[in-house]
């Protein structure tokens, strides 16, 4: 017998395939996938990064602050009464972005590809799940925001799927059992 015959790796006994070719082929497509997160990491060089942020707080300090501003209240109860703690929010967020505008520090670069992608999943994924809370009530709709986060980052779908499943009766228990509050059933589920 020679020498080649006696370091043959063995077969797998359902495709018939050496086991070196499918450890191999697992090799390659773990890589494929190290390869491309890496690329999803990566930034392109933008000027406008750093400012970018900044703008994007302002407008929601000044959403914030004019939100405030339409809180009625009885002057009797409280002389600052519920709109101070909005206001003073919103007037010093205001601040520090037009400071950071002014000035801003060392942000990374403006992401692209398949990473901005995902960022500009998230907030859209968010506003879907709200939208259907009404129709699958609140416990399928934390279910099913909790599984796309963690599928559109990369976890294994098992792992998505035990995640989504406990995160949703977590919040489910916590609010309906501890704190008593009404949570929506949903169309679907009567």
């Amino acid at each position: 017998m020679s020498r080649e015959s006696s370091t043959k790796t063995p077969s797998d006994t359902q495709t018939g395939t050496p086991r070196s070719t499918l450890v191999g082929k697992l090799d390659r497509e773990r890589r494929g996938r190290e390869m491309a997160r890496d690329d999803a990491l990566r930034f392109s060089p933008s000027p406008l990064a750093e400012r970018i942020g900044a703008v994007g707080l302002l407008i929601l300090a000044l959403a914030y602050g004019v939100g405030a501003g339409h809180i009625d209240y009885a002057f009797a109860s409280d002389p600052l009464g519920p709109r101070a703690m909005p206001l003073s929010l919103g007037l010093i967020l205001g601040v520090l972005c037009l400071l950071y505008l002014r000035r801003p520090g060392s942000a990374k670069p403006f992401p692209t590809g398949l990473l901005l992608l995902r960022i500009l999943a998230v907030p859209a994924i968010i506003v879907v799940t709200v939208f259907l809370l009404d129709l699958v009530g609140f416990a399928a709709a934390v279910f099913i925001l909790t599984a796309s986060l963690g599928l559109l980052f990369g976890a294994p779908l098992r792992l998505t799927l035990v995640a989504a499943l406990g995160h949703a009766v977590l919040w489910w228990f916590i609010f309906v059992h501890l704190l008593d509050v009404y949570l929506p059933r949903g169309a679907v589920f009567g």
